[in-house]
């Protein structure tokens, strides 16, 4: 297998020919290496950092310490409280004692 440049794109060829078709032996532009390398740093970083891999019962906190049910459990805590002024009254009254209220029935639909 002789390496024979192709004429009309100027790269070598592999030698390998399959019904006229000569494959060429191209090289990875470097631009692909680079976005790889950095992906792979990125990745890394963001193991270390962010809480990642299971632990048995538990998990990697990462070094930031940022815990998103610790988020959403004060989200949900909060969203309880914000309802309670209206859920409280709808609790304690009948439907016909709450209809002619318009904030109420606006805030319940």
């Amino acid at each position: 297998m002789a390496l024979e440049r192709d004429p009309k794109s100027g790269y070598l060829t592999t030698g390998h020919e399959w019904n006229g078709l000569t494959e060429l032996n191209t090289p990875v532009p470097r631009l692909v290496f680079f976005v790889l390398i950095v992906a792979f740093l990125f990745s890394i970083g963001y193991w270390v950092l962010m809480p990642a891999w299971p632990v048995g019962t538990t998990y990697t906190k990462g070094l930031l310490g940022t815990d998103q049910r610790d988020v959403v459990s004060e989200a949900l805590q909060q969203a309880a409280v914000d309802r309670a002024s209206w859920t409280d009254q709808v609790a304690r009254e009948s439907f016909g004692q709450l209809q002619p209220d318009p904030q109420l029935m606006a805030a319940v639909r």
